[in-house]
This record gives structure tokens, C-alpha cells and sequence, in this order.
């Protein structure tokens, strides 16, 4: 009796066809010339010719057939199977009985006959609609089943630098494998590293919502080579807890470039956004290598506490470059380029009364609306190695000076258009230096603020007196 409830209860469960390819499918999104009706997408581990890399599918069919809900054999009468298919995806699209989804080919029998990685209907099925090969249009806006509703760990995401690109991608992944889902912009060929406008670009011209939004059930995204544009909202919005962003840049948002819980962005651009250029509303972070500029309000707002900002730019906006409300956590603050964040109250480095894991080192702090560092009692901080210069009320309020700390003009090269490198008056002052005793046998020399000089090149000598 217990077997025949239990039974029962589960054939009332719908039975649910998407989240089921493998963790090596790798899908191709192309905004301008793919199409939602293809195939989209390869498992890599078995393809053998990938046709999801062209605009157009390979093959379309309209009399696609299963003899029951539970095989995984299709047939076709119109014979265009081949055997270079394996391992492309059948994005089934409409028919009687069937789950509209995507399916990977397993096993090529026939021209009229493959079987897939999984049953792709509810009962015996007859004038299934489906495409082998080409790209996808976008991630959000198929008319059944979305590329999103099928992402899990281990997929990898493609997407082509075209134009018409405009929707809010929200990324709800399984990653309860581990693995991470990673969604990376090319220009021309996979893997060229874009920067500039050759990456991507989600232009949202207005629309409401993010231009991504990540809520992963596990929480581990990768974004790489992206651009979020002019959304209602933010740019880049997270409640991961593990992603991480790449070469990303969010401009013109209505609200905030990147926000919340993202663990890293590296080498990001936030500019000219309506609200913070980054804010760490929840969890700690970091932020390193990035431009965070021309925002309306904070460049980076460190609500959280305890978060990281590392060889940063910093510059240009309309309140803080970095502000701490809370002045909590083992903040590390070091060699940021803080400057010309203008309004009458505004300041390089804004905190509270800071924690004694705090760490401001090797930063430059310059032309700031009012001091550079602003504190409520900084005196537990560990500061030094510290550039402080045409700050306009003055360097520092309730907060340490450094036994190194400078004073000089770091001369930029073109501040005005946003050419922060250095001349020769903060060479070689930051830590670690030549002095530095933790390095019995090896000199560092490294410049104050986040632009370091590159030297001419010189002959060196090893620790066996050999010339290089």
C-alpha cells in the first residue's frame, strides 16, 4: 500500500526536462544573428563538428517523433541526421506531447534516427518542431524554455560583441556541483580578451531591472569581458556568495554599477552611474586593478566592512572615493589612486571609528573636496607609506600619520583626461621597498598610489654576481 501512494504521488509530480545536460555543455549566444529557436549549444566532452558556432542552424525539422515519454530515441522521416551531429544540442521547440527544451545527441543511429541524453516528452509524441546547430539570440526570451533555466556548474557561456543587444539576464544556476558558471564576451573569436567597446554590450536603454542579476542556488558565477548599460537599476547585481567579475564594466545606470555580495571584481570599470559606482551593501569583498569614476554618489561604499581595495583608481565622483559606515572588519586599503572626488563634504577615505585590523598603506590621496582621510577615531589603524596632496580642508582628520608618509605632488601625467600615472616624486616610496627586512636578499621597489612606472630596462646582477 505504501509503494502504491508513494507511487501515485509521483506520477502527480510534473515531470521537469530542463536542468539535465551535462556540466560540459558550452553554450553560443550571438545578439544580432543567432536565433531563440536553435540549437544554442554542444557538449564538449563529445561533440564532433560544433555547429552552435554559426549564425544559422544546421538542421530544422518539423516531424520529430518518440514512441513513448520514456526513451530518448527521436526519428525523423525528413532523414537529415548525420553522424557530425553527436554532441550538438536539439532544441525541441513545440509539438504534441513534447518538453519543449534543449537535448544533447548521444548516439547517431541513422539519418532518421539519434538518440538524446534524455526522454524529451510526456507520452508517445508526433510533429515535434526542433533545429540542430546555431547560435542563440539571447539568454532570457526564448519562447519555452530559457538558456538561464539550464544553466548548472561547469557551463560556459559564449557570448558574441554584437549589437541589439538588450535584456535583463538574470542568472539562477545550480551549482551545487561546485563548479563554477562562467559567461565570458568575445568580439571575433573565442577567447580574445575584448576591452573597450569590442566587449559585448547589454545596452538596456532605460529598461527596468538590472542589466545582469545573479541569484544562484549555490552561488558561483564567473562574468568576463561584459558591458551593463543605462538599466533602471544596476548594472551588476548579485546575492552569490561566491562570483566573481572580470574586465566587466558597468556605465550609465540608472542606479548602482556593481552591487552587493560580489567576492572579487578585478580589473572592472564603474563610471558615470546615477547611484555608488560599487557598493558592498551585505558581504565582504574586494576590489582590485579597477576604475571606479564619475559615479553620482560613492565610488566605493563599504557598507559590510572588512572588504578590500587594491590598485584602484578612484576618481571624479560626487561623494566619497571610499567611504566605511560602520568602520568595522580587517579592511585593507592599499595603493588606490584617490582623487578629485569633489563635493564640500566629500573626502578620499570616509570611516567611523575604525578596527585595529585596518590597513591604509601606499596610497595616494589628492585634490579632494575636503580631506583626504576623514575619521571619527582612527587612531587604532595601521596607516603609512601614504601620499596626501591638495586635499582641500586638509590631509587627514582623527587618523594616523605614517612615519613615511608624503606630502608631494604625485604629478600626474594627464589628470584631467584621466592619465593617472606618476612622475618621479612618489618613486619607489612605498613598501616594500629596499629596506624592507622581511626581504633579507631581494630589493622591491614599489611606487606610491595605484599607476606603477614602468623603468627603462637595465642589466641586472644574481645573487652569484652572473650578469642578466
Amino acid at each position: 500500500m505504501k509503494k502504491f501512494i508513494l507511487l501515485s504521488i509521483l506520477l502527480l509530480i510534473p515531470r521537469l526536462a530542463f536542468g539535465a545536460l551535462a556540466a560540459t555543455t558550452v553554450w553560443e549566444i550571438r545578439p544580432a544573428n543567432g536565433s531563440d529557436l536553435n540549437g544554442g549549444c554542444v557538449n564538449s566532452a563529445t561533440v564532433v563538428t560544433d555547429y552552435s558556432q554559426q549564425d544559422a542552424a544546421q538542421l530544422s525539422l518539423t516531424d520529430l517523433a518518440v514512441a513513448d515519454g520514456t526513451t530518448a530515441v527521436v526519428t525523423s522521416a525528413a532523414a537529415g541526421f548525420t553522424s557530425a551531429m553527436v554532441g550538438n544540442c536539439l532544441h525541441i521547440e513545440s509539438g504534441t506531447n513534447w518538453e519543449p527544451s534543449f537535448y544533447a545527441i548521444v548516439t547517431f543511429t541513422s539519418s532518421s534516427q539519434v538518440t538524446l541524453d534524455r526522454s524529451p516528452a510526456s507520452a508517445a509524441a508526433t510533429l515535434g518542431v526542433g533545429k540542430v546547430g546555431g547560435a542563440a539570440k539571447t539568454f532570457e526570451s526564448a519562447t519555452t524554455i530559457d538558456i538561464t533555466d539550464l544553466l548548472a556548474g561547469g557551463h560556459i557561456v559564449w557570448v558574441k560583441n554584437e549589437t541589439g543587444w538588450n535584456e535583463n539576464v538574470l542568472l539562477g544556476s545550480d551549482n551545487s556541483n561546485g563548479a563554477p558558471v562562467t559567461i565570458e564576451g568575445y568580439n571575433t573569436s573565442r577567447g580574445d580578451n575584448p576591452t573597450g567597446s569590442n566587449r559585448p554590450t547589454n545596452d538596456r536603454a532605460g529598461g527596468a531591472g538590472d542589466a545582469f542579476t545573479l541569484d544562484g542556488t549555490s552561488g558561483n558565477h564567473i562574468l568576463k569581458h561584459l558591458i551593463g548599460k543605462s538599466a533602471a537599476d544596476k548594472g551588476f547585481e548579485t546575492s552569490d556568495t561566491n562570483s566573481i567579475c572580470i574586465n566587466c564594466r558597468a556605465t550609465a545606470n540608472t542606479g548602482i554599477g556593481f552591487g552587493s555580495r560580489w567576492v572579487h571584481l578585478i580589473g572592472v570599470e564603474s563610471d558615470t552611474n546615477s547611484g555608488d559606482g560599487v557598493d558592498y551593501a551585505t558581504d565582504q569583498g574586494d576590489v582590485h586593478a579597477s576604475a571606479i569614476h564619475d559615479n553620482t554618489l560613492i565610488g566605493i561604499d563599504m557598507g559590510a566592512g572588512g572588504e578590500s581595495a587594491t590598485f584602484n583608481l578612484i576618481y571624479d565622483n560626487g561623494d566619497d572615493g571610499i567611504e566605511e559606515a560602520n568602520g568595522g572588519g580587517k579592511t585593507h586599503i592599499s595603493n588606490n589612486t584617490i582623487d578629485g572626488n569633489t563635493g564640500a563634504a566629500t573626502d578620499g577615505f570616509e570611516t567611523t571609528t575604525p578596527s585595529a585590523g585596518k590597513v591604509v598603506t601606499n596610497n595616494i590621496f589628492s585634490n579632494n573636496g575636503n580631506y583626504g582621510v576623514n575619521a571619527t577615531d582612527g587612531d587604532s589603524a595601521y596607516s603609512d607609506y601614504n601620499d596626501f596632496f591638495g586635499n582641500v580642508t586638509a590631509a587627514r582628520i582623527n587618523f594616523p600619520t605614517g612615519d613615511n608618509d608624503s606630502t608631494a605632488d604625485p604629478t600626474f601625467t594627464d589628470a584631467a583626461n584621466d592619465d593617472f600615472s606618476i612622475g618621479t616624486n612618489l618613486k619607489a616610496l612605498g613598501i616594500p621597498n629596499a629596506g624592507n627586512s622581511a626581504w633579507p636578499l631581494t630589493d622591491g621597489y614599489t611606487d606610491i598610489g595605484a599607476a606603477q612606472r614602468q623603468e627603462a630596462a637595465s642589466s641586472s646582477t644574481d645573487l652569484l654576481g652572473v650578469i642578466q
